[in-house]
C-alpha cells in the first residue's frame, strides 16, 4: 500500500520525525490544519469541476438547439435522395456489366485484380509486396500490362500508331 510512492515504513519514519520535532502538543493541531488543508483542495475542485461543466453545458445548449432542426430537416431530404441514390447505384451496376460484356477477358482479369489488391489488404501488407506495382512475381513487363488495361499487349513503340480494338454496337450488345 503506497502512498504517494511512499510506502508504510517510509510514513511511519515521517510520522516519528514529526514527533520529535513538533512534540505531542502540536500534533493534533498539525492534524487538524492538514484535515481542513485536505477538504478545502476538495471543495475548489468540486466548485471548479461544476463551472467547468456549467460552461461546457452553456456551449453545448446552443448547437443541440442548432442541430435538432437541422436533422429534422434532413431526414425529409434523405428519404428523397434514396431513389435517386438507387438509380445511380443501378446506372453504375448497368455500366459494369456493359464494359464486362465488351471486353470479357478484362472484366474477368480487373475482378482477379481487385481480388488479390483486396486479400493483400486483408493480410495487411496493404498490397506493397511488390515494387513495381504489378502481381507478386510478375516481371516489370508483365506488370505494366497487368495495370495498364491494355490486355497484356505491347506497348507501343516510338512513332508507331496505337491501335484500338473495334467497339461492338449498342444494338449488337442489346440483343
Amino acid at each position: 500500500m503506497d502512498i504517494f510512492g511512499v510506502g508504510p515504513m517510509e510514513l511511519i519514519v515521517i510520522l516519528l520525525l514529526l514527533l520529535v520535532v513538533f512534540g505531542p502538543d502540536r500534533l493534533p493541531e498539525i492534524g487538524s490544519k492538514l484535515g481542513k488543508a485536505v477538504r478545502s483542495m476538495r471543495r475548489a475542485t468540486r466548485d471548479f469541476s461544476e463551472e467547468v461543466q456549467q460552461a461546457r453545458d452553456a456551449i453545448e445548449k446552443p448547437a443541440r438547439d442548432i442541430t435538432a432542426p437541422v436533422q429534422q430537416i434532413a431526414q425529409p431530404i434523405q428519404e428523397v435522395m434514396q431513389p435517386f441514390q438507387d438509380v445511380k447505384a443501378s446506372a453504375l451496376a448497368m455500366s459494369q456489366a456493359a464494359k464486362a460484356v465488351r471486353d470479357p477477358g478484362k472484366a474477368m482479369r480487373d475482378s482477379v485484380m481487385q481480388s488479390v489488391k483486396g486479400d493483400k489488404a486483408a493480410s495487411g501488407d496493404g498490397g506493397r509486396r511488390t515494387t513495381d506495382g504489378g502481381a507478386p512475381g510478375a516481371s516489370t513487363e508483365e506488370a505494366a500490362a497487368l495495370t495498364s488495361g491494355d490486355g497484356g499487349r505491347p506497348a507501343v513503340e516510338a512513332g508507331e500508331k496505337p491501335t484500338e480494338p473495334p467497339q461492338p454496337a449498342i444494338s449488337d450488345l442489346v440483343g
